[in-house]
């Protein structure tokens, strides 16, 4: 009888161990599946495309901050000149203002070209130094539409100031320069 002890104990480690298989292979499978869930559930509760969330627009730093209502903004255009390629229209947006603390002014600029390159492009830039009481800044306008039915342009259609004291170190994002912004 000692030999059939061994028989018996080799099918039942067989068993054991196609046990312990068939349960590490649902465990997996579970681990899996889980982990397909979490990813699938984590894609459907993102943020809509726009804004990164740290240039959400913080209102008490734009009440702070927002110096829009300081600054005058003039556009100056001059009469359209025909050409021998099509027809140019210059002009000029002057922004002063009569506050006595500096001013960082920014322009939304939108240029780009129907022709050769096809491009176009709607971008806050900032006018460069600090505006000041006595001061203005100046920046050109143009627009060329050319007898071929091609056109160059580039347009301000807004303006945005900020403050540039202790409290507004940081500069604007782009969400709070639009908040803030009187459009021309």
């Amino acid at each position: 009888m000692t030999t059939s002890q061994p028989k018996r104990q080799a099918p039942a480690r067989g068993c054991l161990f196609t046990a312990v298989a068939v349960m590490a292979c649902l465990l997996l499978l579970a681990i899996i599946l889980a982990t397909r869930l979490d990813l699938s559930g984590s894609t459907q509760q993102a943020e809509p495309a726009g804004d990164p969330p740290s240039a959400a627009v913080d209102e008490t730093v734009v009440q702070r901050c927002a110096a829009t209502d300081l600054v005058d903004a003039a556009v100056r255009m001059q009469p359209e000149e025909r050409g021998a390629n099509g027809t140019r229209t210059l002009g000029t947006v002057t922004i002063s203002t009569t506050s006595t603390e500096p001013l960082r002014v920014w322009i939304l600029v939108d240029e780009g070209e129907i022709g050769e390159s096809d491009w176009s492009r709607e971008d806050w830039l900032s006018t460069g130094g600090q505006l000041t009481s006595g001061a203005s800044i100046e920046e050109r306008l143009s627009r060329t539409v050319y007898d071929d039915g091609g056109s160059t342009w580039r347009n301000i259609t807004g303006v945005a100031a900020w403050r540039t004291g202790p409290d507004c170190a940081d500069l604007p994002t782009d969400a709070q320069l639009d908040a803030i912004a009187t459009p021309l």
